[in-house]
C-alpha cells in the first residue's frame, strides 16, 4: 500500500494529466474533487475514476488533496470558486473557516454536490482551534441521511428502492452486480431526499439506504454509501457515480460502451 504523501503525489500527477486531456471534446465543466480519508484511498480511486469516465466525456477534474502537514487544510480547494460540481471523499476533518465557507457558498448559489462513503461524516469532528470549523450536522443539512456506523465485512444484497426504477442515476445499474460489504447504517432519510437503492448485509433483517438524491434549495445532492475500492472496479458503480455526475450537472446520462 502506498504511503499517504506518495499516494496524494500520484493523485496529483493523475489530476494535472485530466486537466489537460479532454479526450478531443471541450471541457465546459469543471468537477472538484474533495479529498481528505486515507482508509478508502479515494485519493487514488477517484482520479483513476475521473480519467476513465468524465475527462472522455468532456469534463474537466480537479483535485483539493488534504495537506500532509495539516489534514484538515485543503490545497487546492480555493478552485471551488469556478467549479460546476463539488464531489465529497472525507472523513471527520475540521477545514479552515475560510474553506468552508467555500463549501457553504457553493450550496447557498445553488451549485450540485456529490458526496460518497464517509462524506455523510466528512466534517463531523470539533475544531482543533478557532482557525478551523466542524460541521456536526452535515449529514441531515445537506447529505439528507442518518449515519449510525456500519456493520462488518460480511455480503450485502442490494436492491433498486420503492419507486425508483427509471431515475436517472439508476440508468443502466443493476444492483444485483453489487458485490457491497461493511454497509452503512442509514435507516432513514430527510423529507427532501429520494431514495435510490437500498442493501441488507447478511445475517439481518433490516434494510439500509445505500445511494439517494436530495435537493438543498435550488442544489442538487447525490449520496452513495458505496466507494470502498473494490467498488470502483465494478461497473455498475461506476456507472451509478458516472449518471450521478451527469445527473448533477443536469445534463444527460451518457450512453457508456460495452453495458
Amino acid at each position: 500500500m502506498q504511503s499517504g504523501a506518495s499516494t496524494i503525489r500520484t493523485a496529483w500527477c493523475l489530476a494535472l494529466l485530466i486537466g489537460s486531456t479532454t479526450g478531443g471534446e471541450s471541457a465546459d465543466q469543471t468537477v472538484l474533487f474533495m479529498i481528505g480519508e486515507p482508509e478508502y484511498q479515494t485519493a487514488v480511486t477517484l482520479p483513476e475514476f475521473a480519467a476513465r469516465e468524465l475527462t472522455p466525456r468532456g469534463l474537466r477534474s480537479v483535485f483539493a488533496n488534504e495537506d500532509p502537514a495539516d489534514p484538515n487544510d485543503f490545497t487546492g480547494l480555493d478552485a471551488l470558486r469556478d467549479a460546476d460540481l463539488l464531489v465529497i471523499s472525507v472523513r471527520r476533518h475540521a477545514p479552515t473557516k475560510e474553506h468552508l465557507a467555500l463549501v457553504r457558498a457553493h450550496l447557498a448559489a445553488g451549485k450540485p454536490l456529490i458526496g460518497i462513503r464517509t462524506a455523510s461524516h466528512a466534517f463531523g469532528v470539533k475544531p482543533k482551534d478557532d482557525r478551523h470549523e466542524g460541521w456536526m450536522t452535515f449529514d441531515q443539512d445537506i447529505i439528507g441521511g442518518s449515519y449510525q456506523g456500519h456493520y462488518g465485512d460480511v455480503p450485502a444484497l442490494l436492491s433498486l428502492a420503492p419507486n425508483a426504477a427509471g431515475h436517472a442515476v439508476l440508468d443502466g445499474v443493476n444492483p444485483a452486480r453489487f458485490a457491497a460489504q461493511r454497509l452503512y447504517k442509514n435507516p432513514t432519510l430527510v423529507p427532501t431526499a429520494t431514495a435510490l437503492l437500498c442493501g441488507r448485509s447478511q445475517g439481518t433483517t433490516e434494510d439500509q439506504h445505500v445511494a439517494w438524491v436530495n435537493q438543498v434549495g435550488k442544489a442538487r445532492v447525490f449520496y452513495t454509501s458505496l466507494g470502498m475500492v473494490d467498488d470502483f472496479t465494478n461497473s455498475d458503480f461506476r456507472r451509478l457515480l458516472t449518471n450521478a455526475v451527469f445527473w448533477a450537472l443536469e445534463r444527460r446520462p451518457p450512453a457508456i460502451a460495452g453495458q
